[in-house]
């Protein structure tokens, strides 16, 4: 079963995080501790990070992920939850109120797509996703600089908890890391792009103001969903819970405070 951990009363209602590629569970921590306060808070290890690194190959695939996220839902007796979902993490949420739409009350998307929508695009993509592995397995340093050299992640070079964050990105584990970047990367994970007019939970898509890429998926996704918000953060480019971890905290208090006086309406 993945690696999680839990904060906040059992009796709250229950809200999941989702973490993107390189992450862990514990990149929320400042989030859940404030949301802990009315909110029964899971963070998951996924597939290749952190505790979570010794999975069998063919247990990555976004399906896989997804039915052992529901696994941990189901030892914790939780029947419904919220997720909150960062890039890879929330191209998982999606697939989950996608395919299991019963087990998901309402979903925040952070700097999050649905996948690729043709097939050439996805191969393409999943050639790249392996050349990536390949590099990061040989060299795990030199890949973790170049990847942080991205323009997606600029902003947050410029950080100032970044160095922090950097060394906590060290401490995984390169062949679990190669193994989720073939197995759930843009390339491998299904197309989502036709379910989300069937999608009924409210969905609160959220972007960086520097983030030009997912503002335009964002925006593309918003006129297919029927029950979409957008938010594009100030101040913040692709990873906005560790930019800018009060507006998160803000977006999910006002979203989550609504949820909660309905359901107990």
């Amino acid at each position: 079963m993945l690696h999680y951990q839990t904060d906040g009363s059992p009796e709250f209602p229950a809200l999941c995080f989702l973490h993107g590629f390189l992450g862990r569970g514990d990149d929320f921590s400042v989030i859940v501790k404030d949301c802990s306060q009315q909110f029964h808070c899971i963070c998951m290890d996924l597939p290749g990070h952190g505790q979570s690194f010794d999975w069998p190959s063919n247990a990555y695939s976004m399906e896989k992920t997804a039915t052992q996220v529901i696994a941990v839902l189901d030892r914790s007796a939780i029947h419904q939850t919220a997720l909150y979902g960062y890039s890879m993490g929330g191209r998982l949420a999606l697939y989950l109120a996608c395919y299991f739409p019963d087990r998901v009350s309402q979903v925040f998307l952070e700097s999050a797509s649905p996948g690729l929508a043709s097939e050439v695009e996805r191969q393409e993509r999943k050639a790249r996703d392996s050349a990536l592995a390949a590099e990061l397995q040989q060299d795990f340093p030199q890949f973790l600089d170049r990847w942080y050299q991205q323009p997606l992640f600029q902003s947050l070079q410029q950080h100032p908890k970044f160095p922090e964050i950097y060394q906590k990105r060290q401490q995984n584990h390169p062949q679990g890391l190669a193994k989720s970047l073939i197995s759930m990367g843009l390339g491998a994970q299904p197309n989502l792009w036709p379910h989300l007019p069937q999608l009924t939970q409210p969905i609160q898509l959220i972007a960086g103001e520097w983030d030009h890429k997912f503002i335009a998926i964002q925006q593309a996704m918003a006129q297919q969903l029927p029950n979409a918000t957008c938010t594009i953060v100030p101040q913040a480019g692709h990873n906005i819970h560790l930019e800018q971890p009060s507006a998160i905290q803000a977006i999910l208090h006002a979203a989550l405070d609504r949820y909660a006086s309905i359901s107990h309406s």
